[in-house]
């Protein structure tokens, strides 16, 4: 997962993972940055242990034996698309000699995108993505993909293709009349360990 910081050295559990991202090197950008906001909670075994930080990240020093955790990160900001980012992480982890790469998963979207952002409106559409992990996480067991087209309030389920690391989501647009004229993508993933990701993008891409 190029420009993050996701590992844990001893007892201090280090995430510094820029939601506002996209597969090309180099794209990505934290939350904070043209005043967006948000926050990072890190869960263990099921209940919070430390909440509030900034959504760019942070420091957890926790306890050394094997736990569950569940790190979750959301980001909101300003802009016409990409307006709200969460993701949630689960895996699990004990405490480590030499520094090492938590196993996080995550979803990289490239849609086909017109000059000024948008995709055609009442038409199947067709999205690539690659399933960028950590050197810790494993093969890429499933992924699941729904849309909205009217901001959230209701998803439907999209076509995945997977191949190895990545594939292709069929999406199909209704009219522009019938949408909020934008999409929003919610997706899992989850490793052949149960390594799991939950993404969700608020406004991902427009249509015309």
């Amino acid at each position: 997962m190029s420009s993050t910081t996701a590992n844990r050295q001893g007892n201090l559990i280090t995430a510094s993972l820029p939601l506002l991202s996209d597969p090309t090197p180099g794209h990505y950008a934290h939350a904070t940055w043209g005043g967006g906001t948000g926050k990072t909670e890190l869960y263990r075994n099921g209940k919070i242990f430390s909440g509030g930080l900034s959504p760019n990240g942070g420091g957890f020093q926790v306890p050394a034996d094997r736990s569950h955790y569940r790190l979750a990160m959301s980001a909101t900001r300003q802009a016409d698309v990409s307006t709200k980012v969460e993701a949630v992480w689960e895996f699990d982890s004990k405490t480590t000699r030499d520094a090492t790469a938590l196993p996080l998963l995550a979803v990289r979207f490239s849609p086909r995108l017109d000059g000024d952002g948008s995709a055609p409106a009442g038409g199947v559409f067709q999205i690539p993505f690659l399933v960028d992990r950590t050197a810790t996480a494993s093969r890429i067991r499933k992924v699941d993909v729904e849309a909205s087209f009217d901001d959230g309030t209701t998803w439907t389920k999209a076509e995945v293709r997977l191949l190895d690391d990545g594939g292709v989501v069929t999406v199909r647009h209704p009219s522009l009349a019938d949408s909020s004229g934008y999409v929003s993508l919610r997706t899992s993933a989850r490793d052949v360990h149960d390594n799991t990701v939950n993404q969700n993008i608020l406004h991902a891409y427009r249509l015309r």
